[in-house]
């Protein structure tokens, strides 16, 4: 739509360096992702990388203070269980 009908695209006034610091956070992650697929276990390396929806839930409730449910208590809780017990195999 933006190369089609030609709008406009512009970041607002004062979000440069965050958006910067945001494109190193996440090139250094793709680069840790392509290590970790490359020299470790990738049956773990999936499934860690799968758990990214608790890691958002997780930091909602910590820096923005949301509110997190029981029912998102229990489901990080079974979650990292399930981690714990793929890693140890």
């Amino acid at each position: 739509m933006v190369a089609v009908g030609r709008v406009s695209v512009r970041a607002p006034a004062g979000t440069g360096l965050s958006l910067l610091g945001l494109g190193v956070i996440n090139t250094l992650a793709d680069l840790l992702y392509l290590l970790a697929t490359r020299n470790g276990l990738l049956s773990l390396v999936a499934v860690l990388t799968s758990m990214y929806p608790a890691v958002t839930v997780g930091l909602a409730g910590l820096i923005l203070r949301e509110q997190i449910t029981g029912q998102q208590l229990v489901g990080l809780a079974i979650a990292a269980v399930s981690v714990a017990l793929i890693a140890l195999g």
